[in-house]
């Protein structure tokens, strides 16, 4: 299986691709001159082959060059995020590979040489061998709770590299950036898989303020960017949208795009391509929001209907609401076929095949009986601060969540709110078991890829609530 996402590498185009970083040009022979040292280094230390190698490497150049190294070798490699501590996977078995982590049972990678970390090192040669087909693992975010490892097979990347490759019309003459990190799904597909699927030029510079990034954009004839919502958030906010004005596609994942993003993008003839899906499903639709708000599904993934599953209750627009339940070779965990996987989320399906995506199943609550939508006080309370503040609110500043049979509001607003005070000018807009018990002013939470943290938002809830 290996075999399959290396063949991606030695099949793509040497006179167009190159990997940029910092003004000096690495064309694919260099790449392999990197790449063939560090892979006699590490079949000089065991074999890999089938072995679980967990791989914390930030440097993008080290990434790419051991990533492919090992993928030749046929390791198992688990991609560490940031966020996952080192202690919670070394006594698993494997490796521990880190350009930035010396520790004994690891190796140490500096300046594309390794070093032994110290006389623990644990030898894998006695190690299990792994025998899915899986060629890589990936973490979760873990907004939700602890995060989950889901493995990916050649066939689950290579089903979606080759959808996206039709939808953006690729050529070998484009450049990427990409700001998200390669150990995340969407980092690793779209800036570094992706173009190279694709023969095209990549720049792994890393930047981090939105200004140095809209500089370099310009300065690099970059046509497709790669980033998320809170990038685009921050480029609206500092009236930077018209430098993109010359990219051919912009990209956002990871978390929900807000329509406005969209829109202001939009006004300066500027689209964002954005695709819904997760690490489990990989991609499942795509849409550029200020365009339409219905989702287009990708090629290969196919809807279960069947009629008995419909929400009886709830109808909107007088058409039904439904579980979306889906089949796609993207999918990479184990699921019923004929029942099919279910995303967790609601959707309107229309007869064209595309839908639009109502949020997840937990949007419907019931309070005392009643069915609550906390989508509807969402935009109630947005519509109401509107009004009030005479400005328009983003729907990402507002967050209402249920914990412990109660609603709560986090309002990520400068202005100060009286909570008292704000829950009885509520009671205009909403009926009393709808209006949130506890509303925080404060920043809503989120991870490095501008995922809600649900763990620090409960944290934050059950605090107040022993107030």
């Amino acid at each position: 299986m290996n075999q399959e996402l290396i063949s991606i590498w030695e099949n793509l185009d040497p006179k167009s691709f190159s990997i940029k970083l910092k003004n000096k040009s690495f064309k694919k022979s260099d790449i392999d001159n990197l790449k063939n040292k560090l892979k006699k280094n590490f079949t000089s230390l065991t074999e890999f082959k089938g072995k679980k190698v967990f791989f914390d490497i930030k440097d993008r150049l080290t990434f790419i060059t051991a990533f492919l190294s090992l993928l030749e070798l046929k390791a198992k490699i688990i991609l560490i995020p940031t966020e996952i501590k080192t202690e919670d996977y070394l006594d698993s078995g494997g490796v521990f590979l880190s350009d930035n982590k010396e520790v004994p049972e690891g190796i140490f990678i500096k300046d594309f040489h390794l070093v032994n970390a110290g006389s623990n090192f644990k030898d894998i040669e006695n190690q299990e061998i792994e025998t899915d087909n899986s060629v890589l693992y990936l973490y979760t975010s873990g907004s939700t709770g602890k995060a989950k490892l889901i493995q990916k097979s050649s066939i689950n990347l290579l089903s979606e590299l080759n959808e996206l490759s039709k939808i953006l019309k690729l050529s070998k003459n484009d450049v990427f950036f990409f700001t998200p990190p390669l150990y995340h799904i969407y980092g690793l597909l779209f800036g570094f898989l992706l173009p190279v699927f694709n023969s095209c030029r990549i720049i792994i510079d890393y930047l981090f303020t939105p200004e140095t990034i809209a500089d370099f954009i310009k300065a690099n004839n970059v046509s497709f960017f790669v980033s998320i919502p809170t990038y685009y958030r921050m480029f609206g906010d500092l009236n930077l949208i018209s430098v993109f004005s010359k990219c051919k596609f912009l990209t956002s994942s990871s978390a929900p795009l807000p329509l406005d993003i969209s829109r202001d993008f939009l006004d300066k003839k500027v689209k964002i391509l954005e695709v819904y899906g997760s690490t489990e499903t990989g991609g499942i639709a795509h849409r550029i929001g200020a365009e339409s708000l219905e989702w287009k599904l990708f090629s290969y993934v196919k809807i279960i209907e069947e009629w008995d599953d419909y929400l009886e209750t709830e109808t909107i627009n007088e058409t039904k609401v439904v579980e979306f339940r889906i089949t796609s070779p993207a999918i990479s965990v184990k699921y019923d076929n004929q029942n099919g996987y279910n995303t967790g989320d609601l959707v309107e399906l229309h007869p064209n095949g595309s839908f639009l995506l109502l949020g997840r199943n937990t949007r419907f609550v019931k309070i005392n009986g009643k069915r609550v939508d906390l989508l509807y006080i969402g935009n109630k309370i947005l519509e109401f601060l509107s009004l009030k503040f005479d400005k328009k609110i983003p729907e990402d500043f507002i967050y209402i969540g249920f914990k412990d049979n109660m609603i709560y509001a986090i309002i990520d607003i400068e202005v100060r709110i009286n909570s008292k005070v704000f829950k009885n000018d509520l009671k205009k807009h909403l009926p009393s078991y709808a209006i949130p018990r506890i509303i925080l002013n404060c920043k809503i939470p989120r991870n490095s890829m501008g995922k809600l943290n649900k763990l620090a938002i409960n944290e934050l809830i059950e605090k107040e609530n022993k107030k």
